[in-house]
């Protein structure tokens, strides 16, 4: 079993189309890295893994590929030993005792450190948005009603309605999310709240205060239940980042190395598909 002896308050947030609620630190992984609770790294020796980011040296430790970076001059951020780095061998930035670069690594996991199997190469450019590309899927559940999204009461469609709309969603015990997702020019949104309960009589309640485009839809899991796994997960081995995805209805974390076995244990602990894992270093066919 996970054990969660630790607790920490995360700040909710409702950001366009995807409103996670997320939280990270820039330290070190726990001793075990996180394929196991028992601390058997459960990886092959020659297995290898990749990822791009932040190699960062200070008087504290020595390099270090970074999860998360502390937006600070010079930056700050710790993570993963990196076995096997020369810092003469790439190109890097300087400030005081810091050392610091962007790069792609290479290397296997043993748990706990990543040794280099091949020189570090700088990260590739983003890539660039295709002209004429389909803007991203809509995030909205409801199907949409005859004649588009349209105002129902434009007195009751303002933004001080909106945001009234949302903190009266958020009180209800049974809430479970609430996101936009835009519909394009002129700015305008649809709002949508989700909840575990009756639906009628959650759309009827939301109407009161709110006449522009909406969707009321159902959830598996309430927001505070939610909010109780998202506290919980800080203490998985290897966590680097964690937080709430309203739309989806699930707490998205990030390790290091997300491994079969820890998946089956945050399924068999929460319930599947309540926490969608990612790894940062991802594997090397």
């Amino acid at each position: 079993m996970i054990e969660h002896p630790t607790r920490v308050i995360l700040a909710a947030s409702l950001a366009g189309a995807l409103a996670i609620t997320a939280c990270g630190t820039p330290q070190a992984p726990a001793a075990n890295g996180n394929a196991s609770t028992s601390g058997d790294p459960a990886v092959s020796d020659d297995q290898r893994y990749t990822a791009t980011g932040t190699v960062l040296e200070n008087e504290s430790h020595g390099p270090q590929l970074c999860g998360v970076v502390a937006t600070s001059y010079p930056p700050q951020c710790g993570g993963l030993d990196i076995v096997g780095w020369d810092w003469d061998e790439v190109e890097s930035q300087a400030q005081g005792d810091v050392q610091w670069g962007e790069y792609t690594v290479v290397g296997t996991w043993d748990g706990e450190r990543l040794h280099l199997t091949e020189p570090p190469s700088p990260p590739e450019p983003p890539a660039e948005p295709t002209p004429g590309e389909p803007a991203d899927e809509s995030t909205t559940p409801c199907e949409e009603p005859d004649g588009g999204w349209q105002d129902v009461d434009p007195d009751k469609a303002g933004p001080e309605d909106q945001q009234r709309a949302i903190t009266r969603a958020r009180t209800a015990s049974e809430f479970a999310g609430a996101w936009l997702d835009p519909l394009g020019p002129p700015r305008k949104a649809v709002l949508n709240v989700s909840f575990t309960g009756d639906l009628a009589a959650k759309r009827e309640w939301i109407r009161e205060v709110w006449g522009g485009p909406l969707c009321v839809s159902k959830a598996e899991r309430s927001y505070e239940r939610l909010e109780e796994v998202q506290r919980e997960i800080k203490d998985v081995p290897g966590f680097i980042s964690g937080g709430i995805d309203e739309p989806g209805n699930v707490v998205r974390l990030e390790v290091y190395v997300a491994t079969d076995e820890l998946r089956d244990e945050l399924a068999d602990q929460y319930g599947p598909g309540t926490v969608e894992l990612t790894g940062f270093l991802q594997p090397v066919d």
